[in-house]
């Protein structure tokens, strides 16, 4: 096998291509989700899932953590409910930007939206009976990889301070 000559030339542009990869702006929200979030508005979508979320009363867990997560974000959450279905189609158009409520992290959904990391199944007792909630995502839109890199920033620092 013969080898491929090594010049200052070569070794030069590799460089130059390393260094430009580097100094991309990676990664990227194409809709530019995180930007219009930041001190804006957070349009969450919740599905029922007792304990978890009400979505009534926006209530619940998750309730709880999508709050903190807007405020780190200096965020105002603006509450949508519905059925899984229903807020993962708003999800793919583009109609929320975050859909909570017990999400199944083997959801056939994982495809067509970004999915967080599994939270960790749970037992847990709620008005006079044991739930279970086994392992669950939060959902982002399509893409938006920057705004799902700050979505498991915040969850994994939201479970170093839940222990």
């Amino acid at each position: 096998m013969a080898s491929i000559p090594s010049s200052p030339l070569r070794r030069a542009s590799a460089l130059a291509l390393v260094l430009v990869l580097c100094g991309c702006d990676l990664p990227r929200d194409p809709a530019g989700s995180t930007e219009r979030i930041v001190g804006g508005t957070l349009r969450i979508g919740v599905v029922d899932a007792p304990g978890w979320t009400d979505a009534a009363a926006r209530t619940g867990a998750e309730a709880d953590a999508v709050r903190r997560f807007a405020a780190t974000l200096g965020a105002r959450p603006v509450w949508r409910a519905g059925s899984e279905s229903q807020l993962m189609h708003a999800l793919q158009i583009a109609d929320v930007d975050l859909v909570v409520g017990a999400i199944a992290a083997d959801s056939p959904w994982d495809r067509r939206v970004g999915m967080s990391r599994p939270f960790p199944a749970k037992r847990y007792a709620a008005a006079d009976a044991e739930v279970f909630v086994p392992a669950h995502v939060w959902a982002v839109q399509p893409g938006e990889n920057r705004f799902l890199l700050r979505v498991e920033a915040f969850l994994e620092q939201d479970r170093q301070a839940a222990r």
